[in-house]
């Protein structure tokens, strides 16, 4: 699935899901620059972005401006989501030293028979998903 093109975005991104593939090991490949796992955009997603600008800056002849950078979280974002629906997580994924939980800041997932809310917890400054089953 594809999640930007070349045709609107300086950015070519798309998520392959294998359900052989651990969650953590699920990959976004972000075309030309690298395929990153579920697991590192968790744990460091402004690292990956900042990565995915470095390297485009470093290769194309169109700079990463702060509306490609946006695009492309809303893409990481996205592939998230997806890969938590797509792993039927039906809790809220441990989380150690929380010092600061935010409000839902996403919408609610349809899952099989169950609907389920997908939301992010900002732990240290890094949103984290959390899934919690109705």
């Amino acid at each position: 699935m594809a999640y930007l093109r070349w045709s609107s975005s300086i950015w070519y991104a798309y998520y392959h899901t294998n359900e052989y593939t651990s969650k953590d090991d699920q990959p976004l490949c972000i075309a030309m620059i690298r395929t990153f796992k579920y697991k590192e955009l968790i744990n460091d997603l402004e690292g990956c972005m900042g990565e995915c600008r470095k390297i485009n800056d470093e290769i194309s002849t169109k700079k990463c401006t702060e509306k490609d950078l946006q695009e492309l979280k809303d893409a990481m974002m996205s592939f998230i989501k997806d890969v938590l629906y797509n792993h039927e997580l039906t809790e809220i994924e441990t989380i150690r030293d929380a010092t600061e939980i935010d409000l839902p800041l996403y919408a609610t997932l349809n899952a099989s028979l169950r609907v389920k809310k997908c939301f992010f917890l900002r732990i240290n400054g890094k949103e984290i998903p959390a899934v919690l089953e109705r």
